[in-house]
């Protein structure tokens, strides 16, 4: 993942719970914006949650609950089109 911009980890695990914040959708490859519509950064944001979550041993099955940010509500589609 790219470096966090504040005092904070993108992911942490106590116990049998695990936290991941700070992640937009930014290519780690490139540390650059997927794309620049709600899909794409949506799919890379996924593609993120899976990479990191395989480093403490879980998985996208995993996850209880995401908490999302959008600038435009109209955004909300594709963004859900992704995450589905």
């Amino acid at each position: 993942m790219f470096e966090p911009i504040g005092p904070y980890n993108h992911i942490a695990k106590a116990g049998p719970f695990i936290t991941i914040s700070g992640t937009p959708g930014i290519d780690p490859k490139t540390s650059q914006m997927a794309g620049d519509d709600a899909y794409s950064q949506s799919k890379q944001i996924v593609r993120n949650f899976c990479s990191m979550l395989a480093d403490v041993d879980a998985s996208l099955e995993d996850i209880m609950h995401v908490h999302v940010f959008l600038v435009n509500v109209e955004d909300f589609a594709e963004m859900n089109r992704a995450y589905a």
